[in-house]
């Protein structure tokens, strides 16, 4: 009976690791921020040698949309880092109609 379950569970665990990996929202790799731009779509930055985890069409742009209520905290956390040189990874969740990816959160470090 034990050895079943077992069996049981070995065999879920090799589904799971069959399945095609989700690619969706996801953080980028830490990178500087190259610049910056207050516009009336929202806040656009731009940052090189990241990785884009949604893919969109301009892998280096990266927008806060005026919608997002944390926009002025973010805002202020890429001009800290912009200033400073610090680098910075974002939590992207879409990207825009123009291929920049969409952000929801910043990281400072």
């Amino acid at each position: 009976m034990r050895l079943e379950k077992f069996g049981i569970v070995l065999a879920i665990a090799a589904l799971g690791l069959a399945a095609p990996a989700y690619a969706g929202p996801d953080s980028t790799t830490l990178a500087p921020l190259v610049g910056v731009n207050a516009r009336d779509l929202g806040f656009d930055f731009y940052i090189n040698g990241t990785t884009n985890p949604m893919g969109c069409s301009q892998p280096t742009a990266f927008r806060i949309a005026n919608s997002m209520s944390n926009r002025e905290t973010m805002a202020a956390t890429l001009l800290t880092a912009f200033t400073t040189q610090r680098k910075v990874a974002v939590y992207v969740y879409n990207c825009d109609t123009d291929g920049a990816s969409l952000v929801a959160s910043v990281r400072m470090y």
